[in-house]
């Protein structure tokens, strides 16, 4: 069987590399329906066109392919989709060039999936990239790999954040920091709360743990083509810490812009997540909000500008991202202070975030509802981010519980280029180093959440390649 497979891997290369076809993206469907997948049958694969100059296939490049066939053959077997590697290779390999977003010509090699034949417009019928290409060295076609895609693409990073827990596991963990490098081009440090870095009162520390040190001088000096960071939060109401009661206005002003100089000194980077999940709300206390109004916050970015000009600075919020139903108040809310801080600063880089904490049980997300939003956010004059991203699926125990996570996924893939979304940041890696089971929601763990793109053993899952082909499919 490995003989065989091997000159399976020789003939595969050949092809691929004697074909190029140029496939256009299927246009997707408003609401696309899940299949069952109940055949075994190969999947059928389009004829190609267009020879091109046929390389001569290397040692590096044939297990390139192996893995990434694997990878992918894996990540449907897992989502209850019965679909062999041998499978996939038997069937071949197609390749696509495009211009990316540099001006270098890049090759695509995907694989063509469709089920069933007999119906159109499956969830999981389409191109599924798995290999890119750039000066004649084949590499694992991953999320960072977007942002090269199209020459008129707004997506310029995708990120993991990396907090507590997560951290020390990236750090001390090899597959886990390689990973991070191989999958990511952008990475968001979630520094320890104020009411830990400065208990009391001018005591405040630049970390509070050696991990904290060593984990950012890592991300920071140790990756891979300089990978760009962000550091959050420098404001956030749940980590004010109690010393900061009964303090006047004078004082809380002279103490917030103390408090946001000392930790850009102390973390320095090009982008800031400076205020998350401002006051008022109704789970929401804020002493700075209750003693300055929107003041503080717009104190908060005027200090955050001074002391980088040239950083993003970022207005967080979770639930914003709708202006209909749940999260409405908060749209609008994000909405109407980003309007004054862009008000008091007419040159700065600023950005909304949207976290995009989704549960799956709720149904498939309103793709429409979110665009608009997204443009009412920037005819401010400012970019828009998705922040945590994540999609739980506890409380869904059908066998296709991941098929419904990755059309999600998907969904989320075509917003963001149609909406113009510059930057994706998802919250983990694993799913076990999720917020939602490491904290949970109001202290309530949840170990069945699953939300992440990668498993717990750092396979990728079917929602990593539908976030992927939802991006690549969607119109510009």
């Amino acid at each position: 069987m490995k003989k065989n497979l091997n000159i399976v891997l020789i003939l595969l290369f050949f092809l691929t590399a004697c074909s190029a076809v140029t496939t256009p993206p299927l246009v997707p469907t408003e609401t696309p329906q899940l299949l069952e997948l109940t055949s075994t049958e190969t999947p059928t694969l389009s004829p190609s066109a267009t020879p091109t100059e046929t390389p001569t296939p290397s040692i590096e490049s044939l297990s390139v392919t192996q893995q990434s066939v694997n990878e992918f053959a894996n990540a449907m077997q897992n989502a209850g989709i019965n679909i062999t590697a041998e499978q996939i290779l038997q069937q071949g390999l197609q390749t696509q060039t495009i211009t990316g977003a540099d001006g270098k010509q890049y090759e695509i090699a995907f694989v063509h999936l469709d089920l069933d034949p007999n119906k159109q417009g499956e969830t999981l019928e389409g191109d599924y990239p798995l290999m890119i290409k750039n000066d004649r060295k084949w590499k694992e076609f991953t999320l960072s790999n977007l942002v090269v895609t199209s020459k008129d693409n707004k997506l310029q990073a995708v990120g993991v954040v990396v907090h507590g827990d997560t951290a020390n596991s990236v750090h001390d963990n090899p597959k886990a920091k390689d990973t991070l490098w191989n999958n990511f081009n952008s990475a968001v440090f979630e520094i320890s709360g104020w009411q830990y870095r400065e208990p009391a009162e001018g005591e405040l520390f630049i970390s509070t743990t050696n991990w904290e040190k060593s984990m950012f001088t890592m991300l920071k000096n140790d990756s891979q083509d300089n990978m760009p960071l962000e550091i959050r939060h420098l404001v956030w109401q749940k980590q004010n810490p109690d010393w900061l009661k009964g303090k006047s206005k004078d004082e809380l002003t002279d103490i917030l812009k103390k408090y946001i100089t000392e930790t850009m000194k102390a973390y320095p980077v090009n982008s800031y997540v400076v205020v998350n999940e401002p006051a008022p709300n109704e789970y929401r206390w804020d002493v700075f909000y209750d003693a300055l109004g929107d003041d503080a916050y717009i104190i908060a970015f005027q200090t955050a500008y001074a002391q980088n000009p040239e950083a993003t600075l970022t207005l967080n919020d979770v639930n914003n991202q709708s202006s209909m139903g749940q999260g409405s108040e908060e749209t609008q809310r994000t909405y109407n202070l980003m309007k004054k801080i862009r008000a008091a600063l007419p040159n700065a880089n600023l950005r909304v975030g949207m976290q995009m904490h989704i549960s799956a049980a709720d149904g498939q997300i309103d793709e429409k509802d979110i665009i608009t939003t997204i443009q009412k956010m920037r005819s401010l004059g400012v970019e828009v981010a998705f922040t945590e991203v994540d999609v739980r699926i506890n409380g869904i125990n059908t066998p296709d519980r991941f098929q419904k996570q990755a059309a999600i996924y998907e969904q989320l893939g075509r917003i963001v280029k149609q909406a113009g979304v510059v930057k994706v940041d998802f919250w983990g890696m694993t799913e076990s180093l999720n917020w939602l089971e490491l904290y949970g929601i109001n202290d309530k763990k949840l170990p069945d959440a699953d939300a992440t793109l990668f498993d717990d053993s750092l396979g990728k899952k079917l929602a990593y390649y539908m976030f992927i082909k939802g991006y690549l499919d969607a119109p510009q």
